[in-house]
Parts: structure tokens; C-alpha cells; sequence
């Protein structure tokens, strides 16, 4: 839990200085950022369908963990292509970011429900520390030294992962049309707009807040520290 929350505050938490460094301008970051939410959206939905399918989680997250990987080393070596390009890749680091954020929470849940929140709480340790010292290296090396960290750091935590046994689940028959289900269950949809709502202030936060930091002449060193303090 640690290591891979660290690992994601590697390749999200310096996205927006990265892209404004690029010279992407904010109409066309904010397209970038929107296509995050639409692979979020996609590969969560694809996901859950096959871990429930399959009634395993581990794969399914070693998996998209990998994609998250690979295309965020892919990313902090990319320089001076066209923007197509930089939407996919974006996308697909953003994507596969959460989707394997969430995988690991219902993972972690299946395994120790009852420690869940003492678990978690490294998480968000590993989130902080890594979102500072990823600050303080890319202010004296760049962001050259990246895809570095991703694989020494990401590999550590592939590696662990694959030691850690998969999530405990029923049989169950598993349809599309258990969607309809779930549509007409109107404190569902009560939940799904509340989360809705709160993601769309958490985006803001994320990206909106960081945006303003450089604009009033934040370092890339204070956008580590406001995720850290966070």
C-alpha cells in the first residue's frame, strides 16, 4: 500500500508542472485532463466487470498496474510530440492510476476488512512522502530522473504484490443486465451523484489549485509539499 500510493504520487502529483513545461497552454491542459476521466470511467468499468467475472482482483490490478507503469515511463520520455499523443498517454497514465488505486482498496478490503483503515492510512503516508521527495529530486535533477524512480520503486511494489494472496470471493453468476439492477436503485444513484460530486471538487483541487501555484510563481518544490501536507 505504501509503495504503490508512493509510486502514484510519482506520476500524478508532477502531471501539470510536467505538461506546463511541455508548453501545453491551460485550454489545451484541460483537455488532457479530461481525457483522464474518460479512460477512469472506461477501465474501471471494464475492470470490476472482469475481477468479478473472473472473482479475482489480483490479476486484474497487476495488470493495469503494469499499463500504469510502462506508460508513465513512456510519458516523462516523451518530448516534442503531437498533442493525439499526448492525450492517449495522459489518458491511459491517468486512467490506469485510479483504476489501480481502486483495485488495491477492494482488494485490501476482501483480504482484512477490519484493518482496512490502519492499512490504508500508509497510503496516504506513502502518497505524502513520495509527493515531497519526488518534488525534491525533479528541483535538482529534472524530470529526466522520473522513469528512473518508476521502475526501481514500481518494480519493488509489482514484486511484493505478487507475494500477497488474492481477494476471498463468493461464486456468483455475474450478467450485464445486473447494470438495470443497479440504475433503478434510487439510493444507489443518490451515492453515485454525492461521489460524483466530490470527485469533481477533488479534480478541481488537484489540478485547478496546482495550476494557480505556478501561476503566482510556485516552485515545483511547493507543489510537492501541498500534496505532502495534504
Amino acid at each position: 500500500m505504501f509503495l504503490n500510493y508512493c509510486i502514484c504520487a510519482v506520476g500524478t502529483t508532477q502531471l501539470i508542472p510536467y505538461i506546463t513545461y511541455l508548453g501545453f497552454d491551460t485550454e489545451s491542459k484541460s483537455y488532457l485532463l479530461a481525457m483522464i476521466a474518460i479512460f477512469t470511467i472506461v477501465l474501471q468499468f471494464c475492470s470490476g466487470y472482469i475481477s468479478d467475472k473472473l472473482r479475482k482482483i489480483k490479476i486484474v490490478f497487476l495488470g493495469i498496474y503494469v499499463v500504469y507503469l510502462i506508460s508513465n515511463i513512456i510519458l516523462f520520455k516523451s518530448v516534442d510530440y503531437e498533442f493525439m499523443y499526448y492525450l492517449f498517454v495522459v489518458g491511459l497514465v491517468g486512467g490506469c492510476y485510479r483504476c489501480s488505486q481502486g483495485l488495491l482498496d477492494s482488494w485490501i478490503v476482501q483480504l482484512d476488512k477490519d484493518n482496512f483503515a490502519s492499512i490504508r492510512a500508509y497510503g496516504a503516508l506513502g502518497w505524502g512522502v513520495g509527493s515531497i521527495l519526488l518534488a525534491m529530486i525533479i528541483e535538482k535533477y529534472g524530470f529526466d530522473v522520473i522513469p528512473l524512480i518508476l521502475i526501481i520503486v514500481g518494480g519493488c511494489s509489482f514484486i511484493l504484490s505478487l507475494s500477497i494472496q488474492d481477494s476471498k470471493r463468493d461464486k456468483a453468476k455475474l450478467a450485464i443486465s445486473d447494470l438495470k439492477i443497479i440504475v433503478k436503485n434510487k439510493k444507489y444513484m443518490i451515492f453515485v451523484v454525492i461521489v460524483f460530486l466530490l470527485y469533481a471538487l477533488g479534480c478541481a483541487d488537484m489540478y485547478i489549485v496546482v495550476d494557480k501555484v505556478l501561476a503566482i510563481g510556485g516552485t515545483k518544490w511547493i507543489v510537492g509539499m501541498k500534496w505532502g501536507l495534504q
